[in-house]
C-alpha cells in the first residue's frame, strides 16, 4: 500500500518538475531547466522515497525457521493423527 503511495507521489512530482517547469526559460548545463528537473530531480527525488519507504515502513524480518514454531505444529499433527485413528478405530 505505502509502495502504491509512494508511486503516485513520485509520478505527481515527475509531472510538476517536468511539465510544470517548462514555461521557465532557465538553462542548466545547456539544458533546459524541466529537462534537468524532470529527469534527475525526479531519479533523486524517487531516491529519497525509497530511503523514507526502507527506514519507516519496511522491517527487517528474521528468515531463520523458528524450530519452536514448527515443534508446536508437529506436536499438533501428530495429536490429530492419533484421534483420527482412534476415530477411526471406533467406526469400526
Amino acid at each position: 500500500m505505502w509502495t502504491g503511495f509512494a508511486l503516485v507521489i513520485l509520478i505527481l512530482f515527475w509531472l510538476v518538475a517536468g511539465f510544470g517547469m517548462s514555461h521557465i526559460d532557465v538553462k542548466v548545463f545547456g539544458l533546459p531547466v524541466w529537462a534537468v528537473t524532470g529527469t534527475v530531480g525526479v531519479w533523486i527525488f524517487a531516491m529519497v522515497l525509497v530511503k523514507m519507504l526502507t527506514s519507516l515502513v519496511f522491517q527487517d524480518i528474521d528468515l531463520e525457521p523458528d524450530e519452536e514454531f514448527f515443534a508446536q505444529i508437529r506436536e499438533e499433527d501428530k495429536d490429530e493423527l492419533v484421534s483420527l485413528k482412534n476415530e477411526e478405530g471406533a467406526g469400526k
